[in-house]
């Protein structure tokens, strides 16, 4: 029933509210989000050098605190350019702390809901209104695999649509968020040439908005900060 629907969509929304009021436990990822941006902002590129090259240096009072807290200030980022982008908005508008950054995301969670899930059937909407992992990592964790999950969305709509030109795009744009996503290439794209350049293209193609590529130290970084790294 529609009343049904009404309390599943309100227990969704006020779940979301609450957990946008909450410091991420044990997490602190999104101090490297606001300080790429920075560093987007300020050098035109996040891979150009590490953090900690910006110790001692002038710096605003937001911005000193979060390089004070930064996990490995030594190392450049690992972030692909289509994160980097959106870390590059929030900082442009003066998205300075974590609730801030959790409300943007429930606005284009909103938008993931009225576009994709709306029209779905009640158990579905559940499953995406009322999925641990969704709340946990982005609402809790302030996570940025809400972008993940709107590429996937497109995917999964182009998909079953048979737009193939647009599924090229979208998987080309996922390799630029996750790289492991181009795993799913030899799957959807079927070994077409033509659809395989257009998600080279579209791969590259945020490269563009940079001084410095991220693949050029990525991998570097990314072995580097998993020898070092541990759950804190």
């Amino acid at each position: 029933s529609k009343w049904d629907l009404g309390v599943i969509i309100l227990v969704g929304l006020l779940a979301r509210l609450f957990f946008i009021c909450l410091n991420p436990p044990f997490e602190d990822d999104y101090y490297r989000y606001f300080f790429d941006g920075f560093l987007m902002l300020t050098e035109g590129t996040p891979y150009e050098s590490p953090p900690m090259a910006w110790f001692g240096q002038s710096l605003s009072t937001f911005d000193t605190f979060v390089l004070d807290h930064l996990t490995y200030p030594e190392f450049k980022t690992i972030y692909g350019p289509v994160v980097e982008l959106f870390f590059t908005l929030i900082t442009w508008l003066k998205i300075q702390t974590v609730s801030l950054l959790k409300a943007v995301y429930l606005v284009i969670d909103l938008g993931v809901y009225a576009f994709f899930i709306k029209k779905l059937s009640k158990q579905q909407q559940i499953l995406y209104l009322w999925n641990p992992l969704i709340l946990f990592e982005v609402f809790i964790s302030a996570h940025f695999d809400l972008l993940l999950m709107v590429g996937c969305f497109f995917m999964i709509r182009f998909f079953d649509h048979n737009k193939k030109y647009g599924l090229a795009v979208v998987l080309g744009l996922l390799g630029s968020i996750r790289i492991y996503t181009i795993l799913f290439w030899p799957f959807l794209l079927k070994g077409n040439k033509k659809l395989s350049l257009i998600s080279i293209i579209s791969f590259l193609l945020p490269y563009v908005f940079f001084k410095k590529f991220w693949l050029q130290n990525n991998i570097t970084n990314l072995i580097a900060i998993m020898d070092k790294w541990e759950y804190n």
